[in-house]
């Protein structure tokens, strides 16, 4: 049903370790899912050896070593098996309901995307013991942190969301807010996922690259991202023309019948609208994008 693929950081200290939790709690989701790591980092090689994954190398980078979006999306769509496919950064932890999402999800094409709970995790996941769901769970509903609506870790999609996908550095800013952007360029409905689904994002430091922090503005990877960018550095999810909750949780006018089976349905995001508004008024006033305070 669904191929998750994600491109690593090297296997090494904390990283390595959050990687590790991330990675094999995808193989913990049911129904079973395709997972392909794309890279030649340092330990993916080993990783994707030792726990059955898919392993595709020879992904392209720019000149500073950085792999490329457009290569990694290319690289993995493919090698997958499936059309509905998700590309997740590689310290994220999903659950069987981020699954069940996607399946009541009923459209034709479309691109998901969703905010994430920041967590502090220092240690390996035991996935033997039955209770690590719900403990990681309530751990994230108790101490997470919902992130901004502009940083986003997960694009699930149907083949052909996007006409082409620019050169983007991965990990840089730019490239989720023009996921959103091409997604709607190309008239592909976006859904956000946020209020059926939790998604959790391990904390970390940041890397540098060529003398630069990876989230240093004036970084010449994030420079040239927003280059390419163009007219997409502000989206988010709230720009979903759709949003998928739990029946009730929403009033209004459904866009599909709920989904008895699991309790979802798909309903119009009124939120769009006004986040149009204030991005007009940004631009109006000469304002920096939200986002860019956040990463300093």
């Amino acid at each position: 049903m669904l191929t998750i693929f994600t491109c690593p950081k090297p296997f090494e200290g904390h990283i390595g370790l959050i990687q590790r939790n991330a990675l094999l709690s995808w193989q913990q989701l049911q129904p079973e899912c395709e997972v392909i790591l794309v890279g030649e980092e340092p330990g993916l090689a080993e990783f994707a050896t030792e726990y059955q994954f898919i392993h595709v190398a020879n992904v392209e980078r720019n000149e500073y070593g950085t792999p490329l979006i457009s290569s990694i999306f290319a690289q993995a769509e493919a090698a997958a098996k499936y059309d509905l496919l998700a590309y997740v950064n590689a310290d994220i932890i999903l659950f069987d309901d981020f699954v069940a999402a996607l399946r009541a999800v009923k459209l034709p094409r479309f691109l998901a995307v969703g905010r994430r709970l920041d967590v502090r995790i220092d240690e390996p996941i035991d996935f033997c013991a039955e209770t690590w769901r719900g403990e990681l769970i309530q751990q994230a509903n108790t101490t997470g942190q919902m992130n901004i609506a502009w940083a986003m870790d997960y694009f699930a999609y149907s083949r052909g969301a996007w006409a082409e996908i620019p050169p983007f550095a991965i990990g840089r800013f730019g490239f989720d807010n023009w996921l959103v952007y091409g997604a709607k360029l190309n008239e592909t409905p976006v859904v956000d996922l946020t209020e059926a689904v939790t998604v959790v994002h391990q904390n970390h430091d940041y890397a540098r690259t060529a003398g630069f922090v990876v989230t240093d503005r004036s970084s010449p990877e994030i420079v040239r991202n927003l280059q390419l960018c163009g007219a997409g550095e502000d989206y988010g999810v709230r720009d979903a023309d759709l949003k998928l909750v739990v029946n009730g949780d929403e009033a209004g006018t459904s866009a599909e019948p709920a989904n008895k089976s699991n309790g979802l349905r798909l309903v119009p995001n009124k939120a769009r609208h006004l986040a149009y508004c204030k991005r007009m008024l940004r631009r109006m006033l000469g304002k920096s994008q939200p986002w860019r305070k956040d990463a300093a």
